[in-house]
């Protein structure tokens, strides 16, 4: 197993109420990262859309890492049609 290199510093991590960024916050957790050099904000708190905010944020928070999980995670779509066939019934 390939061993995993944490960041060093002020950790960001974008949509950590999402299932991607939630999960990367538990991973960093699980690996030793200290809930004070963890950066979340909601939504409410950063508004990701105005670059103003970003700044400002940027220029207080200092973070020396910035984690930017997708916006939105997609299942998978099954790309063969389930046929009636497919299922057994005991």
């Amino acid at each position: 197993m390939n061993a995993v290199k944490l960041p060093k510093g002020r950790v960001y991590v974008a949509g950590h109420r999402g299932m991607v960024g939630g999960a990367v916050v538990r991973l960093l957790q699980e690996l030793g990262i200290a809930d004070s050099d963890l950066l979340t904000r909601d939504r409410s708190e950063l508004n990701l859309t105005r670059q103003s905010e970003v700044e400002r944020f940027y220029a207080e928070e200092r973070p020396d890492v910035v984690i930017l999980p997708p916006p939105k995670s997609v299942g998978f779509m099954r790309t063969t049609p389930i046929r009636q066939s497919s299922f057994t019934t005991t």
